[in-house]
């Protein structure tokens, strides 16, 4: 009974073919871009984050499949390879983490966009069932490099080659490592913060103002008017009511 049908991604459209039989247009999930644009920050001296390289986690810090183990597994590594690094975790949920990390718990999105706005490398190390990445679209607008996991929708909005193609996971607006890589985080982190690409930084920026509800919703409506034009006609049958020919709807 479903007249048009809209999926986030490629990846979550495979779904919608593979086990529901039918297709999807393809619209990604939509954020407000000047509210994370305005947030960014020069770099004082080095660093945007203060005398030290600030990492932020953004998401549930109690599901694991959002992969906060992976980035604290990863951590003495990054240390060993760049030095000190400042460690910032948002999100919801409890848990205990190392006394070097700084917990916000759950943050307003004004504070979201201040978080990013001063981060030199946002991490995604998520590790199943995401068919969208909206933060890291926010982390791009923000002008925070990032550093994800592998997984088919990050790689879509990065611009990398699918899964299993790129060896070194050098994306045109990210870089990525594989699912649950511990020294595959590590390095990609040490490769952004010993080789930073401000012109790779630019382009994610530019990129994710597509994602902008400006662009989004339009195409959204868009598909509501085709949906609309292929139904049955409708009868207004009295103010703000609607009554199809072939029944409500």
């Amino acid at each position: 009974k479903i007249d048009a049908a809209i999926a986030v991604s490629e990846s979550a459209r495979r779904v919608v073919v593979e086990h529901l039989g039918r297709d999807a247009v393809v619209i990604p999930n939509g954020f407000t871009y000047a509210d994370f644009a305005a947030a960014g920050v020069a770099r004082t001296d080095q660093w945007r984050g203060g005398d030290r390289p600030r990492l932020s986690y953004l998401g549930r810090v109690d599901e694991p499949r959002k992969g906060v183990d992976v980035l604290l597994a990863a951590l003495p590594q990054i240390r060993a390879a760049v030095g000190p690094v400042e460690v910032v975790i948002a999100g919801q949920g409890s848990r205990r983490f190392p006394p070097h990390c700084r917990v916000l718990g759950t943050i307003s999105n004004e504070e979201r966009a201040t978080l990013l706005g001063a981060t030199d490398v946002f991490v995604a190390p998520h590790l199943a069932r995401e068919s969208f990445g909206i933060v890291l679209l926010e982390a791009m607008a923000a002008g925070a490099p990032v550093a994800a996991s592998d997984l088919p929708a990050f790689v879509d909005i990065l611009g990398g080659a699918p899964v299993g193609e790129s060896e070194r996971g050098d994306a045109r607006l990210g870089t990525t490592f594989p699912v649950g890589d511990v020294a595959g985080l590590a390095s990609a982190v040490r490769r952004v913060l010993q080789d930073p690409d401000p012109g790779r930084t630019g382009q994610a920026r530019a990129a994710s103002e597509r994602y902008d509800w400006a662009v989004v919703g339009d195409e959204i409506a868009e598909v509501y008017r085709a949906a609309v034009m292929v139904s049955s006609p409708v009868d207004l049958v009295g103010p703000g009511r609607a009554v199809s020919r072939r029944g409500d709807r």
